[in-house]
C-alpha cells in the first residue's frame, strides 16, 4: 500500500514538473494589450489589498489596509472613516462578502458594516464593551447573514449575533 502512495507521489512530481514547464511558456507566449495596475499612485486607497468582492450592480469592491475603494471598470471611489455614505468603524478592511439582495458585508478590525450598495445606506455592528479587550472584540473574522436579516459575527475573542437593528442578541467571549 505504501509503495502504491509513493509510486503516485512519484509520478506527480516528475510529470507535474513538466506540465508547470509547458504552462509557462504558453503564459508567456500570451500578449496582453490592456491590462491596468492600479496602485496607491493612481487610485487605489493603499497597495495592501486584502479582500475583492462584486456587488449586484457588477461595481468591484476593493478592501484594503487603509480604506475601502468602488471600481467602475474606469475609476475608483475611495471610501475612509469620516465618509457619509458608508459608516466605516475603521480604514483597515479585513473581507469583505455578497449577501446578495444589494447587501454588501464589510469587515473591519473595529467592526462590521452592512452596506444597501443600492441606497448607499449602512448599518454598523459593533459588540459593546468598555475594557481593554475592545480591540479584539470588535476585529471581525467572519459574518454570516441570517434568517430575518440577523447577523452572526465571529471576531478574535468570541462569536456574537445581532438582530436586524444592529442590537447585540447572543454573545459569547472567550476570555471573560
Amino acid at each position: 500500500m505504501l509503495k502504491k502512495y509513493f509510486l503516485i507521489l512519484f509520478i506527480t512530481f516528475c510529470y507535474g514538473t513538466n506540465i508547470c514547464a509547458q504552462n509557462d511558456s504558453v503564459l508567456n507566449s500570451l500578449t496582453i494589450k490592456a491590462l491596468t495596475k492600479y496602485n496607491y499612485l493612481n487610485g487605489l486607497s493603499n497597495d495592501n489589498v486584502t479582500s475583492i468582492a462584486q456587488d449586484n450592480f457588477g461595481f468591484i469592491w476593493i478592501a484594503t489596509e487603509n480604506g475601502l475603494n468602488r471600481f467602475d471598470g474606469y475609476e475608483l471611489v475611495n471610501y475612509f472613516v469620516n465618509n457619509k455614505q458608508i459608516q466605516l468603524p475603521s480604514n483597515n478592511v479585513r473581507f469583505l462578502r455578497n449577501f446578495g439582495n444589494n447587501l454588501l458585508g464589510i469587515s473591519t478590525t473595529k467592526g462590521f458594516v452592512l452596506f444597501d450598495t443600492k441606497n448607499y445606506t449602512s448599518k454598523v455592528f459593533r459588540v459593546p464593551d468598555t475594557t481593554a479587550f475592545d480591540i479584539f472584540i470588535n476585529n471581525n473574522w467572519g459574518a454570516v447573514l441570517l434568517s430575518n436579516k440577523r447577523i452572526a459575527l465571529s471576531t478574535c475573542s468570541g462569536f456574537y449575533v445581532f438582530d436586524s437593528l444592529a442590537n447585540l442578541i447572543f454573545r459569547y467571549d472567550e476570555f471573560t
